[in-house]
């Protein structure tokens, strides 16, 4: 067997195909924490990174700050592992930039031999098909984080026309990126089941289940962090703190949410439940609220130790989903952060694999959908229970990033392996 030297860098060079908004919570914990990872685990080797991001054709004040600030982390993760860091901006999902985007990686990369392709989604994908067909020694993973065709067509603002041209233009960018991808990663055994069943992929094509993650350094139980907090918010001992952490898009069902605590409010005589939103929206959050008629319920925004002290306050975590596709091979990182910082959990049964792994806990009430979600009565959110350290470690080892990093480093030797054997 060839065994692959992990103490130095190597002569590669990794095209990194960000999907997710860089002005979004979102690609820090996809794309820069993930990168960090790659290469604090010695699973990416590569002395060179070409790392792409998607922004808005115009970019507010606010948004050029956090580009700004993002980059900024991104030189400095290049400065302490040793790789050279180019960045490109591709500015909206359409075609132009599509190609656009292929002319500059092939200008950038014409010189280079050992190529790694890692393209998040179908949009990304296409992109990764057009390199992989020019460079035809190039490895080329596809990282799927959602069924974008999907999406667009279920979730879009668009009108139904143009929602339904996006549909169709994604699902043939689908089938182009994944007829054309060496390996496949997925974040949910549905969702590998789903690819498999409709693209009738072949025994040779390496699928690998990647959940979204969570940070261990952030989402972890910590008493003290919980003591504190709960005195800040003015928490007595047998207050129960419900908590969404989320956005008010209408793919996170907004209205369900409030509608729940207007529910949980109308019962809860001894206010004994109290409430709490984490968003970036809140201005958007505060007009819910006082569309519904909520009292005392705070809304705000939190990171770094903010975010470990709230999250361990908390005692009760919230996430309601339809029941469709988009969902049902979901893996919403926000579940692996209640559960890992000891809430107990309500959910829908519809999101990925969770409606399986959670429906017969006794930390966790799974609903069979959103209506019944809504109408949760308060005698049920009393028998709820605490994940227990076995749980728990049990968590960490399905949804921590720790844990699942390991299978990606059996992915890269592979690659490496590949890239090395297409080049002598």
């Amino acid at each position: 067997m060839k065994f692959i030297n992990m103490n130095k860098l190597d002569n590669s060079t990794f095209v990194f195909l960000a999907g997710q908004d860089i002005t979004r919570g979102v690609f820090d914990s996809h794309c820069i924490n993930f990168l960090n990872k790659l290469y604090q685990n010695k699973t990416c080797l590569s002395n060179k990174v070409i790392m792409t991001f998607i922004t808005n054709k115009v970019l507010s004040k606010e948004d050029t700050e956090i580009i700004s600030r993002k980059e900024d982390y991104l030189k400095q993760l290049s400065h302490n592992y040793g790789f050279k860091l180019t960045i490109y901006h591709i500015k909206g999902k359409t075609i132009s930039q599509i190609i656009k985007s292929y002319k500059v990686m092939c200008d950038i990369l014409h010189n280079e031999k050992n190529i790694i392709i890692w393209a998040h989604n179908f949009y990304n994908g296409l992109i990764g098909t057009l390199l992989v067909k020019h460079f035809n020694r190039a490895y080329f993973h596809l990282d799927l984080k959602g069924v974008p065709p999907e999406e667009e067509l279920y979730y879009s603002h668009d009108i139904w026309l143009i929602r339904y041209l996006k549909y169709l233009i994604l699902k043939l960018a689908g089938r182009l990126s994944i007829a054309n991808s060496h390996s496949i990663s997925v974040v949910s055994n549905r969702f590998r089941q789903y690819l498999i069943k409709k693209y009738n992929l072949s025994n040779h094509k390496m699928l690998v289940v990647y959940p979204s993650v969570y940070d261990e350094k952030i989402f972890h139980v910590d008493v003290s962090l919980r003591e504190e907090y709960r005195k800040k918010f003015n928490l007595k001992e047998d207050d129960k703190l419900i908590i969404f952490s989320g956005s008010m898009q209408n793919w996170q069902l907004p209205d369900n949410i409030f509608r729940l605590f207007k529910e949980i409010q109308k019962q809860n005589k001894n206010k004994l439940y109290k409430f709490i939103i984490l968003t970036f929206q809140i201005e958007e959050t505060v007009k819910y609220c006082d569309n519904y008629k909520l009292s005392e319920v705070l809304v705000t925004s939190a990171k770094e130790r903010d975010l470990t002290g709230i999250y361990n306050a908390a005692d009760i975590g919230i996430i309601c989903r339809k029941d469709d596709l988009v969902n049902n091979v979901a893996s919403p990182t926000k579940i692996a952060e209640y559960l890992a910082t000891a809430n107990s959990i309500l959910l829908t049964n519809s999101i990925g694999d969770y409606g399986y792994f959670l429906q017969d806990k006794d930390y966790a009430i799974v609903k069979h959908n959103t209506e019944a979600f809504v109408q949760t009565k308060i005698t049920e959110l009393n028998q709820l229970k605490k994940p227990s350290i076995e749980e728990l470690n049990t968590i960490g080892k399905l949804y921590g990033s720790e844990a699942n990093i390991k299978k990606y480093s059996l992915l890269f030797n592979e690659i490496r392996l590949k890239i090395d054997s297409s080049s002598t």
